[in-house]
């Protein structure tokens, strides 16, 4: 397709929102996302050793059950996102052809009539 690729800063200030930017940004989201949630729980980690053993070995566990949790739940939540732009891309493609398919046909009936 002819199409010129636009920049990501035309997509970022398209105020009518016809341009998407979440398909673009989505892999560095989802790695500053995972280096949040990750130094989050190290801090957890490296507070709990002033409170003791007990406390480390607990939050430790609690760590380990819920950072999985959470980055499963990253991953899922900008998978969603992605998903519904590319459903939206493909919905703006559809009508195109759609209309193009029509407007053919119409003058198709013109040049018989």
């Amino acid at each position: 397709m002819g199409e010129k690729k636009e920049g990501f800063i035309d997509a970022l200030f398209d105020f009518s929102f016809s341009k998407f930017i979440t398909p673009k940004i989505a892999g560095v989201w989802l790695i500053v996302a995972y280096l949040f949630e990750s130094l989050i729980a190290l801090g957890a980690l490296l507070s709990s050793l002033n409170a003791g053993g007990t406390a480390f070995v607990s939050t430790l566990i609690l760590v380990a059950l819920i950072l999985p949790v959470a980055l499963i739940g990253t991953r899922i939540t900008i998978e969603g996102m992605v998903s519904l732009v590319k459903i939206a891309e493909e919905s703006v493609r559809i009508r195109e052809l759609l209309e193009n398919k029509a407007r053919g046909e119409s003058e198709e009936e013109e040049e018989r009539g």
